[in-house]
This record gives C-alpha cells, structure tokens and sequence, in this order.
C-alpha cells in the first residue's frame, strides 16, 4: 500500500501478499485490509513493513476463534467503521481494547443489531414474515447457536420497516436451545434483546433445568416483566441469589438488556440502568440448563409466557459498556422505525464510502447502492430509484466528499448528493423515551450522469 504524501513523497507498507483495499479516515488514520486481517494507525512518513509499522492490527476473522466477528472472508472495501466482503457488510465500533468492540452484521436477508465482543447469539434478527414450524431459527453471531423451533411461531414486520417481530408465545410454541456451554457464563455477560407490547408476567428468556425446585435446582437466569408489568430480573448461581425491578415496560416498545460487569449486575432499559446490585451470584453455568425464548420454568413446568413480540435477540460473554449500550439503543431505536437491510437482490458489497459530512455509509453491491446512518438505510440507489439514469445496477465503486457521493457501475458513473436522514439524535438520550422521527426521510438529488 502506497501513500502520497501533500509534498509528493509516496511511502510504501509492504507485505508480501499485497492489500485487498486501503482508506485514508476522516480521523487521519490509514487503514488497511486483506482477507484474515484489519489494520489501522497513523500515517506513515518512511518505507516500512507491516510487521513494523505502528498501526494497530486484529484477526478480524469470520471464525469462533475471534472476538468480535466480521462476515466472510475477503475485503471488497474498507472503511474506518466497515468491512466489505462478498457476504455482507460487518459495521464495527472501535474500543481500545478491539476484543470488547462491537459490530453489526447487515446483509439483504437479515441484520444483527450491536454485537458486543465475544457474541455468542444473534437471532430474531432475519427479514423473514410468516410463521415458523419446526426446524431451527439461525444464529447470525457466527458462534453457530441455533435455536430450535417449538410448535409453531408467528414473524410479523412493522408497517414501513423490514424489523420483524417474533411472537406471541405460548407454552407449546416457544424457542429454546438444550444446554450449551457458551451459555455458561462464569463471570461477565450481556443479553439484550427489543420488547414489544407485552403484558404482565411475560416472560422474554431463561436459562434453567428442569428440577421441581421453584426456579430449578441449579444456576439460572430469567428476564420477564413482574405481575405489575415491570421488568425483573432473576438470576441464581453458586454464590446467590438477586432480583433487580426496573420501570413497567407494559405496551411499550423497549429495548432491554442485562449484564454482569465483575460484580455488578444492572438491569438497563432504553439505554439507562435503572436498577443494580453487587450482591454476590458467582458462577451461572449449568449443566443441566436449557435456554428458552418466550418462556420460563417454574416448579419443573413451563410457565409465564410471552404475550408479546420480541426481536433483535443477542446473548455475549462480554458486557457492554455505558456508552456502548446507549450506542445500540439510539442506533437500534432508528432502524426500529425503517429498513435496516441491505437494499435490492445481492450480498456482495463490492466497495464502501463514508460521508464525512453527513455521518453516513454508503455500501455498493452487486445490486445498487445501499445508504446507512448508523444501523437505518435511509436511502437505496438503483435504475429505479434514480430513473433509469442507472442503466446497470452492479456497482463497481463508490466515493463520498464535501456533501456528494458518486457511484460508478459497470456502465455509468453518477453524482448525488448525500441523502440525509432528519432524525435528530443529538439530544442523545436526555429524549431517549421519545420515539424518533416518523417523518425521516432520505433528500437525495441527481447531480451528474457519465457514461460510457
């Protein structure tokens, strides 16, 4: 990889096998990507290797081995907050530590939502409607914890948004998925997951055997809503036992997570804690313990089902910071309200441009060029989309600068201006409870058409 200097010094970092795509960041990094590897650091102003030079380096592999995950294998295009291979889109937000970071994997069929470090399950997170009989629901986190369909559940999408929602539950139609060791969590963890319309004693997911004692007769974990619609969480293991009370979340649309950090324990809705405790649990594994979604046990039967919907399930051996969990509710709480998937027919994302102006990303496929602010598409260019004026749909390129992105197909190059998605975040989350706006909507422009 070549850099060129503003004086006309071109500085080379060499490896042997070469680079698959190269960025320059608005933050003054380079970044540097080939097939098992992302690199990132400061310019560098004299010839060097890449075992030498100073920037950053992670095994940023589609493999359980490595935390976080990306999508496939191969760099189509890279960014300082995305990867692009010929499976989809990996967004990733740095932490100091790379191995707590968290990423979101986006494809055509479906989209993760904030996997925080060493995820080991992301589901309820496809574009699929209809009900589900039997067989499995995928784990999209890449750890390959599926979960098995139990009797028959219904996969509704919202009006105007590609989000869809799982549920209502019954105690013969509910997932679940029988001991897993990735489950067993002996020191940190985060789960989260989108509750929607639910109603007392519902129960969102669990981990328990199927002892006759009240909750089992081993470690446990249950996130429900209390008899007066509250959120609670109860969690039993080697050391103890605690019950955490958040607000009531009935007949709301809420954003839920629990996570042990150490030995704090807090329970989080909407991106806030809302209630903790250091009150010793110790260890959580069990080896007799079954995980269900929509259900618990109670007494050796199954009990308190979920009368409402939930989506955008994730489960990690990693807790999620303060900042990193209202991260994900701001970004979530925007794609709940629109499209979050890779627009048009292919998973091949052939190149990547950030709007430095606008905050936004766009990603080129093999079928138009998709727009992302954060987690939400707000815009999807194709000949339709712009009129025939893109008489071929497979994007070669893409370039953003100043306000104005251009893609390049296998036919033409066009100018656009940047879309622009009116969603204000930058109250942050003192208007958290405040849904964001329904009226977002994507100002996009034709510029300049060039053919060939």
């Amino acid at each position: 990889a070549s850099v060129i200097h503003p004086d006309g010094r071109v500085v080379d970092v060499t490896y042997a096998s070469g680079y698959g795509s190269v960025a320059l960041g608005a933050d003054g990094l380079l970044y540097l990507g080939r097939t098992d590897a992302w690199f990132f650091g400061a310019l560098p102003y004299s010839d060097t290797t890449e075992s030498s030079w100073s920037g950053a380096y992670t095994n940023f592999l589609n493999s359980v081995s490595t935390t976080p995950r990306r999508l496939g294998s191969g760099t189509n295009g890279i960014s300082p907050r995305a990867v692009a291979s010929g499976v989809g889109l990996t967004l990733i937000a740095r932490e100091p530590d790379l191995s707590k970071s968290a990423v979101a994997h986006i494809t055509k069929d479906y989209a993760t939502g904030w996997m925080v470090g060493d995820c080991k399950l992301a589901t309820l997170c496809d574009g699929t409607t209809g009900t589900i009989t039997g067989g499995t629901v995928p784990d999209r986190s890449g750890a390959g914890n599926t979960l098995t369909v139990n009797g028959t559940l219904s996969r509704t999408a919202d009006a105007n948004t590609d989000l869809v929602w799982h549920g209502p539950f019954t105690t013969a139609n509910y997932y679940s998925r029988a001991h897993d060791g990735d489950f067993d969590f002996d020191g940190d963890f985060d789960i989260s997951l989108w509750a929607s319309n639910v109603g007392t004693l519902d129960s969102f997911v669990s981990y328990q055997d199927a002892g006759e004692s009240t909750f089992g007769d081993g470690a446990y974990i249950i996130l429900q809503t209390a008899p007066d619609g509250a959120v609670r969480a109860r969690l039993g293991g080697a050391s103890g036992s605690v019950t955490l009370t958040g607000p009531i979340v009935t007949g709301t649309v809420s954003a839920l997570r629990l996570r042990r950090t150490g030995s704090l324990i807090e329970l989080l809705v909407n991106g806030r804690v809302v209630a903790s405790t250091s009150s010793p649990v110790g260890s959580l594994a069990n080896a007799s313990a079954t995980f269900r979604v929509g259900v618990i046990t109670y007494n050796g039967a199954l009990v308190d089902v979920c009368d409402g919907k939930i989506a955008l399930l994730r489960l990690s051996a990693t807790a999620s910071t303060s900042a990193q969990a209202a991260k994900a509710y701001r970004d979530e709480r925007a794609r709940l309200q629109g499209y979050g998937l890779l627009g048009g027919t292919s998973n091949n994302v052939t190149s990547l441009a950030e709007g430095p102006t606008t905050g936004t990303l766009t990603a080129g496929t093999g079928d138009g060029a998709s727009v992302f602010r954060g987690l939400r598409r707000i815009a999807y260019h194709d000949g339709a989309s712009t009129g025939g004026l893109m008489t071929s749909d497979s994007v070669v390129a893409v370039g953003s600068a100043g306000g104005y992105t251009a893609i390049g197909t296998a036919a033409e190059a066009i100018v656009l201006r940047d879309a622009v998605d009116v969603i204000d975040e930058a109250a942050g989350l003192a208007a958290q409870d405040a849904p964001p706006d329904d009226e977002a909507v994507a100002d996009t422009h034709l510029l300049l058409s060039l053919r060939y």
